[in-house]
Parts: C-alpha cells; structure tokens; sequence
C-alpha cells in the first residue's frame, strides 16, 4: 500500500483529538490498545528491553526523535513487544520520511496463530523530518495477550548511502475511532483549513485540502452527508481511495451554492457513488476564487447496500487433485460461486515429476523432484491460483489439504501465500511440515492454513514448497481446499458495436451473449481468411475467450454468470488486462475495415505502435500461414457452414436499414441475392 499524504510531521499526534500521550514501555511489553493520538517511545521501549533493534537505532532521546528509528538499512529490523488488554479490531498507524530516494518495508503483526503482513512503500519526502509520509494497517480480530510487532526494511533506492527512512509516530487505537458514519474532523490533516474552537472545519481557501482516514464496513452506495455554512463560490471534489489497494473508488465535484448551505446541525446529503469495504481515504479539495469557500461540520459518509450486490457471502473452490494430470481449474460451490472468481488455477513446476499413487481410500497426486532441495526453492513448489472477477472482495478464511509421503521418512511442506502482486507471506503453521508416511495404517497428514484479515481484490497465489525430499522419492497430495466468502457488486463491461455491425470482446469474466447478439470464433486460418464459427445462443462462455460479434450498431451489456466454457481451436486472444500497444509491425491482427470502397470487414495487421483496447480481442501473427509473398497484410472473414440457415422471402429479411453482408463479410445492398448476413444471422434470400 502507498500512501503519499503530505503532512506536517505532528499530524499523528493530532489524528483524533489532538494533545498526544506518549505511550511508556513496560517490562510485560508496551500495553495496547492506546488512546487515539497516543504514540509509542521507542527510547522508552529499548530501555525496558521491550524494544529489539537490528542494524537501526533510534533516533533520538529528545525533540520528538525518541519517538522514531532511524538509520536503516535495506535489512534492518526493529521489533516492538507489546500486550493486548482486549481483543478486538484495531488499526495501526505511524509515518516515515526519506531523504532523495523511497524504501519498501513489511510490517508483520503476530499473536500465536494470528498473523497480519503488510507491505507499505515510502515515498521521498525530500527530507528525514517532518515523517510526513502516513501508514494505516487494519488489525481486525486482534486477540488479546502477548503481540509482536516487526518492521523490516526491504529494500531502498539510496544508491549512495543505502539508507532507508526514518519510521515512528506508532499508534495502536480502536477501529472505532475511524468511523465512517461520524467522520473525526479533528483526526484530519489539513493544508490550509484547520479546526476551530466549536470543532467546524474554517478557512477552507482556494487549493486547500483535507484529508480522513475512515473504515467502511459494507460495500454500497456512498451518500456523503456535510453541515455547511457558505462564505463564497465554488466547490469542493471529494476523493475516496482504497487504502489496501490505492485504488481511487471515486471522485465527485460538490458545487457549494445557498441551496445546500444549511447550517451546521442540518447536514445536506450528497450522493458519491460505488465503495467498496474497507479502511478509505477521504480528501476534500477546496476550490474558490474568493478568500474562502465555507466552514462545514458534522460530515460523515452512510452506505446503503446496492442492488445486486454480495455480502459475506459463502465460496469455497476445491481443486479435485488425485491423478497425474488434474484440471487446472476448482470445483467453486457456495452462494457465491456465480461471481467470486474469474480464474481458478492449478500448476507444478517443470521440475517435479508428476504422477498418482493410492493409500486407503483416497487418490494422491505425487510429486517427485529431480534432485533433493534441503530447504524451500523457488523451483520446487506446487500453486494455486484464485483471480477475483472485477468489483468483488475475497475473504479468504482457510487453505486446507491432506498429505502423505510414500516410501519414504524425508520430505517436508511449508506454505507461503501473496495478495494482489505482493511480497510472499510464509506460514508460522503450515511450516516446515514433515507428513505421515503410508504405513503401519497411519491416516494422512491434514494441513491447514487460517487467513487472518485478508482481503484480495485482485489475485491470491497459494504455494505449497515441498523440500528435503530424495530423487525419485514421493509426496502426494489430495483435498485441496479454498473456502471463504465474498463482497462486492460484480462489474459488468459495455461493449460497443460500431456502424459496421462488427466488434470483437474479451472480458476477465464468463459471460453469455446479450439479447440481439450474435457471437463467433476463429476456428480455422489460411494464409488470405479465416473461418468463423458461431456461438449457440444461451451459452456460458469461459473468461478471457476473445470473439468477434455482429449486431446492430449500439451499446450491449455482457452479463456476469457462472463460469463457462472454452472453445475449442479458437485462436482469437482476449485482452483482459490493460490496453495493448503493438510492439512489432504486423504482430497482431485485429478487426478492421479492409476496404473503404465497399466496406468490408476483415481481420488486419496492426501498425506498430498501434493500441488494442481492453475487454476486446486480436488474433497473433504466429497463427497465420506465410505465403509466396509472406504473410497477407488482411484477411477475409468467412462464416463457417451455415447452422441455422432460414428459408425467408424477400421482403422477410430486413428493412432498408438494416446493414447486409455476404459470407465475406462484405457489406453488400439490401437487396442482394444469395446467402447474406443480417444482423448476425444467416439468410438464402432468393
């Protein structure tokens, strides 16, 4: 997570309510949860022994550096010992600052079973004081007794010294105090406007800015709701971002006229939009040719759940392991199944051998390496995959599965697990785990990894490494589970169709055609067409499938469903990720007019440089056969033999506006004879 506020370096001290405590250290650890604006001395802590500095110091014994450790490195650690009075949700808060350079840094949370890991990158503040860069870590379910807090420094690009920030500021306080519904003024940071006596936010000038940190527990509708008092003209642009993700969920231009200016204790609604669950940032900018805009209070954010939308609700994929060659893909069962996931994966990597081996009543994939590894490699592990579909939240609660060494008293499993691209988490339970052997009737080994406080917005990677195991020599592994639940409103694509009555789509998603649609794949290539084969009605068609459609110029909606099915020898690629620009000429062929003349449709090579759009599809170059001459810069579309091929008369096909094509794909006139296309159907017209 990066959070780049530019602050002062006292706004932690101030978050709630200002006048800040300083939190001592004591020999049973430092005592949490604190009182919003308290924060840890860590000269304090270091003198109790509560405090473990490695490769670091800190700071200072006065001025507000006791409060910080500085002098870090890539590597350094510092570790906080501390006891929880009462369990319960909880968010973490501290700053850093740089010099001329950033720094990544990991901050683990552990209690036992409990573990939290998050990455935060620091940006350069141009300087180490003011620590003017805010972190936020959500503890939900922190249980109660001993917590170890580490820091460590995972790498800087202070190419000169190799330093990497100073961190302190720390706070432990009560998700309460971020509240959403009753946003804390006081707790803001502020560049221009500030907080008055009677606790109304004032001299809000032209380029000022306030920013909260609040928590959102449901994913909706965002009303936001402000007591004002009008000075001026202008507006204010409210942003809520995503602090997991530094997502930006939304940005709305608020105009403050005499209408919505009711006073303070008469707060006016002001509907935002879309946000998902979670700990958000709320930045007010102020925008005024006066001296100032207007003073506001009361200001709090309600969410109401959004038609269509999911709440915890159930999921589970289970990946049916027990052959030499099990599908990639998860069993997803639960009442969340439809819209959880748009990629479900299962993979080993080149270096094991893969077969199956049977013990009990139970079928086991076994994994064979080609030489012993004494400790976890990165060339030795097996995967899997969850990919959430766009709008959706995954709350993982359990990794679990069953396993068995064969023959065997060596091999080991440790586990390790990423979210949404970041830094790989080993588990403290799941670790370094030595299973039962396939004798003397012993039962298999069940594994089981609990995730605590986890949110995946994008993308969850599973690896079981398996280690300290002879050549030849087998583990195996069956039962493998993912259970959780789901949040959020699945987001559907608009894709639209031009006056040619042709597009292509891909989307990240299983989708079916909407009403009026007609759907097609590259099934076939010869090096001057390819050949087009149509998509029955009615179909689930699987994620990232690319197609070509024909239907009346307009806007379609392509609806969420359950996870559908490929098509075979569709060569088409859906570009699901980002928009695509050509590295090469002719690397790609993608739909296009081929003939201004008549019109026609037909597949050409792209331009380097040339940009495929998101959520559509191309075909490579490498599919397509080389002529005499090479390659053919454009191909023909050729539907393949006729399906659903209708008997109409003439004045049954179409009216006059309606755009007709031959089985080129060519725009012809309305009365040409022959089989034509209409709107995506085939007709003999005679």
């Amino acid at each position: 997570m990066k959070q780049k506020l530019q602050a002062l370096c006292f706004t932690l001290l101030l978050l709630f309510y200002g006048g800040a405590t300083i939190l001592r250290a004591n020999a049973a650890g430092i005592s949490i949860p604190q009182e919003a604006g308290s924060y840890i001395n860590m000269d304090a802590a270091k003198t109790s022994g509560d405090l473990t500095l490695s490769n670091c110091k800190v700071d200072g014994t006065s001025s507000g550096k006791e409060y910080a450790i500085g002098s870090t490195k890539k590597g350094s650690s510092f570790t906080l010992s501390m006891n929880n009075s009462t369990a319960g949700n909880y968010v973490l808060s501290f700053n850093s600052g740089t010099k001329n350079y950033t720094a990544e840094i990991s901050v683990e949370i552990k209690s036992g079973d409990y573990q939290r890991v998050q990455n935060f990158s620091v940006a350069s503040t141009s300087n180490y004081y003011p620590l003017a860069n805010c972190h936020y870590m959500l503890l939900n379910n922190l249980p109660a007794g001993d917590i170890a807090m580490k820091v460590t420094i995972s790498s800087t690009t202070d190419a000169e010294k190799g330093y990497a920030g100073n961190y302190g500021n720390f706070c432990i306080a009560s998700l309460a105090n971020y509240n959403i519904a009753n946003i804390n003024l006081s707790g803001g940071i502020y560049s221009g406007p500030s907080v008055g006596d009677d606790g109304s936010v004032g001299f809000c000038s032209n380029a000022g800015t306030a920013t909260y940190i609040a928590y959102n527990p449901t994913n909706g509708v965002a009303t936001l709701n402000m007591g004002l008092v009008k000075h001026g003209e202008g507006t204010i642009t409210a942003t809520v971002t995503d602090i997991a993700t530094s997502k930006v969920e939304l940005t709305k231009v608020i105009n403050i006229t005499n209408d919505v200016c009711n006073g303070y204790d008469s707060p006016t609604p002001f509907e935002l939009g879309s946000i998902t669950k979670g700990l958000k940032e709320i930045k007010f900018v102020i925008a005024t040719a006066d001296a100032y805009l207007c003073n506001y209070k009361n200001v709090g954010i309600t969410v109401e759940k959004e038609e269509g939308s999911y709440e915890n609700a159930s999921v589970t994929a289970t990946w049916p392991m027990g052959d030499a060659t099990p599908p990639a893909k998860a069993v997803v069962t639960g009442e969340g199944a439809d819209v959880a996931f748009c990629l479900t994966n299962y993979s080993s990597t080149e270096n094991f051998t893969v077969g199956t081996k049977s013990y009990g009543d139970n079928a086991y994939t076994t994994y064979s390496p080609d030489a012993k590894q004494n400790s976890i490699n990165s060339g030795y592990y097996v995967e899997y995959k969850v990919k959430t579909l766009n709008g959706m939240t995954f709350n993982p609660s359990t990794f679990s599965l069953s396993a068995m060494r064969f023959g065997t008293n060596g091999g080991c499993i440790t586990l390790g697990y990423s979210v949404d691209g970041g830094s790989e988490i080993i588990s403290t339970v799941v670790n370094d785990i030595n299973p039962n052997r396939n004798q003397e009737g012993n039962l298999p080994t069940v594994l089981s990894h609990e995730f605590s406080d986890v949110s995946v917005k994008d993308e969850l990677v599973v690896r079981l490494y398996i280690y300290n195991l002879d050549a030849g020599r087998n583990v195996g592994i069956f039962g493998v589970t993912l259970a959780g639940s789901v949040d959020g409103k699945p987001q559907t694509e608009n894709i639209t169709v031009g006056s040619t009555g042709f597009a292509t789509v891909g989307l990240p998603y299983a989708t079916t055609l909407p009403d009026g649609v007609r759907g097609y794949a590259v099934t076939n290539v010869t090096e001057t067409a390819v050949t087009l084969t149509e998509v029955l009605a009615g179909t689930n068609i699987a994620a990232n499938t690319g197609l070509i459609i024909t239907a009346k110029p307009g806007t379609y909606t392509f609806p969420v469903c359950a996870e559908g099915v490929e098509i075979a020898d569709n060569v088409l690629v859906a570009n699901t990720e980002a928009d695509k620009i050509a590295e090469t000429e002719g690397e790609f062929y993608v739909l296009a007019v081929t003939d201004e003349a008549s019109k026609t449709v037909g597949l050409a090579q792209i331009a380097q440089g040339g940009v495929i759009a998101k959520n559509r599809a191309y075909m490579p170059a490498s599919v397509v056969p080389e002529g005499v001459s090479g390659q053919t810069s454009s191909l023909r579309l050729v539907f393949g033999n006729p399906t659903a091929v209708e008997e109409v008369a003439e004045n049954g096909v179409e009216t006059v506006e309606t755009v007709v094509y031959n089985l080129a794909g060519q725009r012809v006139r309305t009365d040409a004879k022959g089989m034509v296309i209409v709107k995506g159907r085939k007709y003999l017209k005679k």
